[in-house]
């Protein structure tokens, strides 16, 4: 029994200090193992949402190291410079991955890419065009006229006015002349683009100088002031980026022999994707979805208030113009662009209700039209919408107010259907001779009193109906 006893002790006694040795063994291998963090932006336009989806992430998880996959064509740049604030300020290195085939980091892109610590591109994959939208071609001319006069140390137009006058005499100072006159007319403008690029380039080299010591920032500069666009292979070669990598594992190893992770460290990988309430708030203020819904909401309206009640259509139109207003709120948008699209739809009401010609309704289209090509026309915007998607829409608009206006018009010329008016003009056969004094006629399988005031018309003949008066119907001979 005390054998038994004993046997018992000692065997429970082991099995404790496997548990122990087991836990510490787990504990340690949680030790050694760190975690990466994955945040994907997949395709997705940079707005509020997609920075405060990142924000929130970097602070709810507390991770070792940030790994970014980028597959977007762009954005908004505030939304993406504060992201890059996010980015800088992190405490734990940041890594970027342009992923997967074929994916992108397209204007706003280029901006996170390259604030990261560590940057890598899968293959068949692209980095560049980070070209603000809202500078024009003549705002590039003017930079490009800084530049050479940087080079040159002089005015082009002087020197070139100097060299066309040797050359050409008065005609080619009367073209340099021209020219000099076009590039006043549009100062304002190109002073305005010129501000616009300098601040975002001094925003790049704030930070890409420092997280990428060997980089020609020069070249890099290229990808903003000339929308240039390069290969995973070109941005390799430029220094643009570190590697090109199949997949996340590959980046990580990468990342490790590069020193910006631990090689000692195993790390294990962790997705965050966007939450419900974070997949509405994007899609809410994604300018394409934006103005569809708009659009959609604004056509419900017309079609509303061309509509005698309250139904459906007008519930959901204020429903989704409710939802505009505040993407719109959070969105840098030109508020004028967006009068004009207001303003184009109270045409397209004015003129259902009072179809004519369509000069109002033709009004309607340009003014929509014109509102949506500015609607994101803001100083320093790297967002717009497509011409052929604000065309479509154009369209549609004018197509349904031309099918609205035809309705009206044929509800208000078309033949009665029913009551006493559906009866004039049809055909009625006299049963008692019908003459002033009075008659009956048979009509749609009734008799009714009827009286001619043109002479007396026989039984048996037939006569068309001209009016009602009460229940005697006004007739005439075929």
């Amino acid at each position: 029994m005390r054998d038994k006893t004993r046997r018992l002790g000692f065997l429970l006694m082991g099995l404790l200090l496997g548990l122990v040795g087991f836990s510490a063994s787990s504990i340690g291998a949680d030790s050694r193992e760190k975690k990466v963090l994955v945040l994907s932006i997949d395709n997705k336009i940079i707005t509020p949402a997609v920075t405060n989806y990142f924000q929130k992430s970097i602070e709810s998880e507390k991770a070792d190291a940030v790994l970014i996959l980028i597959d977007t064509p762009g954005g908004f740049l505030e939304a993406c410079q504060e992201m890059v604030k996010t980015i800088l300020s992190a405490d734990i290195p940041t890594l970027a991955y342009v992923y997967p085939k074929g994916a992108r980091a397209g204007s706003a892109g280029v901006f996170i890419s390259l604030a990261c610590d560590f940057v890598a591109m899968a293959p068949n994959t692209r980095i560049g065009a980070a070209h603000p939208i809202m500078a024009s071609a003549a705002g590039m001319d003017g930079l490009a006229f800084a530049e050479e006069n940087k080079a040159q140390g002089s005015l082009p137009a002087n020197e070139e006015t100097k060299a066309a006058s040797e050359k050409e005499g008065k005609e080619g100072i009367a073209r340099e002349e021209k020219a000099v006159d076009k590039i006043i007319e549009t100062s304002q403008e190109g002073i305005l683009s010129e501000k616009v690029i300098n601040d975002v380039l001094a925003f790049f080299r704030s930070y890409v100088t420092k997280k990428r010591p060997g980089i020609d920032i020069g070249f890099a500069e290229t990808l903003i002031t000339k929308s240039r666009s390069l290969t995973e292979e070109e941005a390799l070669n430029h220094k643009i980026i570190d590697v090109v990598c199949e997949d996340i594992d590959c980046v990580i190893r990468s990342a490790k022999d590069k020193g910006v992770l631990d090689g000692e460290q195993e790390y294990r990988v962790v997705y965050r994707n966007m939450l419900p309430v974070d997949v509405f708030m994007y899609y809410v203020t994604n300018p394409y979805v934006l103005y569809l819904l708009s659009s959609i909401s604004l056509i419900l309206l017309v079609f509303e208030f061309t509509h005698p009640g309250f139904g459906l259509p007008g519930i959901v139109g204020l429903v989704g113009v409710g939802i505009c207003m505040y993407g719109y709120g959070v969105l840098p948008v030109n508020y004028f662009g967006l009068f004009l699209l207001v303003l184009g739809v109270l045409f397209f009401v004015i003129e259902a209700f009072t179809p004519g010609i369509g000069v109002l309704a033709g009004a309607g289209i340009v003014s929509f039209i014109w509102g949506s090509l500015i609607l994101w026309a803001t100083p320093g915007s790297m967002f717009s919408i497509p011409l052929p998607l604000i065309l479509s829409i154009g369209v549609l608009l004018g197509l349904m107010l031309f099918g609205l206006v035809s309705l009206v018009i044929f509800i208000k010329t078309r033949r009665p259907l029913s009551g006493s008016d559906a009866m004039i003009g049809r055909k009625a056969k006299v049963v008692e001779e019908v003459g002033p004094k009075g008659g009956k006629v048979f009509i749609n399988g009734e008799y009714w009193d009827a009286i001619c005031s043109q002479g007396v018309i026989p039984k048996g003949e037939e006569v068309v109906v001209e009016g009602v008066e009460g229940l005697v119907l006004k007739v005439r001979g075929r």
